[in-house]
């Protein structure tokens, strides 16, 4: 893979050269100086690094594009939740976490949660942290991947349904009401009760209250 410095003004371009070095202990410090300069025209540049066949490499993007904080790059650092290096993937992970409650980071967490083709423990983290972010525009999608979710991503959506109790997520949650694992049963119930409506009330009546 060769990076280019096409449309790189203003700024030193010999470390952009370098990532294109033979040797990876250059390459590594050149994504280094990259990210610590925090200048938004490398962005571009370091993004097809995170597909580089070299996990270093991706660790040490993730860590520039993170001082970049460019949310261009959001989706695509996201998308590393399912790298097949687990180093890579607590890099990104450990990059969410520490976003907190960040609206930037909804939409490419939505799109990894609802990628029925991404590694399951990626859409359990992007459902895990859209509950911590508690933005309300993430609740219509968590409930509807919940319907169709594989056993251990539903304990881990309900639950990000409970940080944000919302009407809009009651059909999902009812339906959750009859699954056979009982925390996601007690979960759903409990969050019925926070929404209170009475849509929310006569599903819970319905089932004799799940979490009893």
């Amino acid at each position: 893979m060769r990076i280019l410095r096409e449309n790189i003004v203003f700024m030193d371009t010999s470390h952009i050269d370098n990532l294109n070095a033979s040797d990876e202990a250059t390459r590594l410090d050149a994504i280094r100086v990259l990210g610590e300069q925090r200048d938004a025209q490398v962005v571009d540049v370091l993004l097809p690094l995170l597909d580089d066949e070299s996990p270093a490499i991706r660790r040490e993007t993730i860590l520039a594009l993170r001082r970049l904080n460019d949310e261009r790059a959001f989706p695509a650092m996201i998308r590393t939740l399912a790298d097949t290096d687990n180093s890579v993937r607590r890099r990104t992970s450990a990059w969410i976490m520490s976003m907190g409650h960040e609206p930037r980071l909804v939409a490419p967490l939505i799109d990894v949660l609802t990628d029925v083709n991404s590694r399951l423990p990626a859409r359990e983290f992007a459902a895990m942290a859209l509950g911590n972010i508690g933005d309300p525009t993430a609740v219509e999608a968590l409930a509807d991947v919940l319907l169709t979710a594989p056993d251990e991503l539903k304990r881990r959506i309900t639950h990000s349904l409970s940080m944000m109790p919302d009407p809009r997520a009651i059909p999902a949650l009812s339906h959750m009401l009859t699954n056979e694992d009982i925390p996601t049963r007690k979960i759903a119930a409990k969050t019925l009760r926070k929404i209170g409506t009475p849509e929310a009330i006569a599903a819970l009546e319905s089932m004799g209250d799940a979490e009893s």
